[in-house]
């Protein structure tokens, strides 16, 4: 435990910088980051993981204004926002690897965990971020919108319909805009998809049909992370 905690603690500097730069230009410094030396897989994959770690917690800053702040900081959701991305980062990288081998390529799972988990990390952030600025816009724009919202579309409380039957412009300015930013965070994601073709050393036609076979997995992923997520609540 020790040892984690040192780590994590050496890291932590280079974690920003690492977003930074991943979210600017994701396909030179994904592949930078998914390089290491013979013999040192094990080191990688542990500055992997922690970079995911921390950028899970650090998306629990943008889940606040859903959830709460007391909701948020106190020990069970300390444990949701670790424990359930680390099946999801799992099962995520099990899906790339298995995505791949079905177009032929054999690249080591260990190898396609590193990438994700940079990857990943950052495009939660990416979307939760701008899901953040987002509702805070909602917010500003009409408190009471906000309330209703919230309670509908995060607490499974009855009242979504009553928001998309009334001619609420506040809330459907901020449909608009999550849809874009969705796009937007997705295109981020598929962009930097090209880090496994050069993993792969394959042709993009390939890249493309992993990537397609990918996101059908995904599904089968967040399904099972949404009833493991559920089990744990």
């Amino acid at each position: 435990m020790a040892d984690i905690l040192s780590e994590i603690k050496t890291e932590f500097p280079r974690f920003i910088v690492n977003l930074v730069n991943i979210i600017s230009s994701p396909r030179k410094t994904l592949l930078k980051l998914s390089k290491y030396e013979d013999g040192h897989r094990e080191n990688a994959m542990t500055k992997a993981v922690i970079y995911f770690v921390l950028s899970c917690l650090i998306c629990s800053l943008w889940i606040v204004p859903i959830y709460g702040e007391e909701a948020i900081w106190s020990k069970t959701s300390f444990i949701y926002a670790v424990s359930v991305p680390l099946v999801f980062l799992v099962l995520g990288s099990l899906a790339i690897k298995i995505s791949w081998k079905i177009v032929g390529n054999e690249t080591s799972y260990w190898d396609y965990i590193v990438v994700f988990s940079y990857q990943i990390g950052t495009f939660l952030n990416i979307y939760l971020f701008t899901n953040f600025l987002n509702l805070s816009l909602l917010k500003y724009n009409s408190s009471n919108t906000f309330k209703q919202a919230i309670r509908a579309i995060y607490s499974d409380i009855p009242g979504r319909e009553d928001l998309l039957n009334d001619s609420n412009t506040a809330y459907n300015i901020f449909l608009i805009i999550g849809f874009i930013f969705l796009i937007i965070s997705l295109v981020w994601f598929y962009y930097s998809w090209n880090v496994y073709r050069q993993l792969n050393k394959t042709s993009r036609s390939k890249s493309l049909l992993a990537a397609t076979i990918y996101s059908a997995f995904m599904t089968i992923v967040f399904f099972i992370n949404l009833i493991i997520f559920n089990a744990l609540e």
